[in-house]
């Protein structure tokens, strides 16, 4: 967001007051792209004629609610998640060692975003262990790996503490609030559940 905005005001010649509307910009072209990747990795998986309107649903539907426009980091994180998905899928019959670091940078950008974006990673390494690609498996963990620890040294403190800590007390993963969210999206997406 912040790189688009610096580009965007001396491109345009903006101030400040434009800095939401450049924001929620880049959250509509990112849903669209994204959009677009998911659309493309079914389509990779298998095609059906219901696909366009499979990924509309859920990446430009009541799903994703209002993040097309709100400003929230989880289309970025989104994006990216499904990038690399995308490229898993793209070179899962042409494997080797770029492919894969290509990959986990696309990954690292969206933990970076949002550090609860480890579900592809994790996938991702349960998949090569299941392939018995062990190789594969201790490059991906490492190189993953790695790109935390460097992160953990070379970046701001607050980052880390943020994700389990908030304003010094630990953070509650109560049940309420799983059950809350849970039913939500079940009422949410009903029709693709059907």
């Amino acid at each position: 967001n912040s790189l688009s905005i610096i580009l965007s005001q001396k491109i345009f010649n903006l101030d400040d007051l434009w800095l939401p509307t450049i924001v929620r910009i880049n959250c509509f072209v990112l849903s669209i792209l994204s959009f677009i990747i998911f659309c493309k990795s079914l389509n990779i998986i298998s095609y059906n004629k219901f696909t366009f309107f499979f990924s509309f649903y859920l990446l430009l539907g009541p799903l994703t609610g209002y993040w097309v426009i709100s400003g929230k980091p989880d289309i970025f994180y989104l994006f990216f998640e499904l990038f690399g998905i995308y490229i898993i899928l793209k070179t899962q019959f042409n494997r080797n060692y770029f492919n894969l670091f290509i990959i986990l940078i696309i990954l690292y950008l969206s933990w970076s975003v949002k550090q609860t974006s480890i579900v592809t990673i994790s996938a991702l390494l349960f998949y090569l262990l299941w392939k018995k690609k062990i190789k594969y498996f201790f490059f991906t963990f490492t190189i993953f790996s790695s790109l935390l620890i460097l992160t953990k040294i070379l970046g701001p403190n607050k980052l880390f503490e943020s994700i389990f800590w908030q304003d010094g007390a630990a953070l509650s993963f109560n049940f309420h609030h799983f059950f809350a969210v849970f039913f939500d999206s079940v009422s949410k997406g009903l029709i693709v559940y059907t």
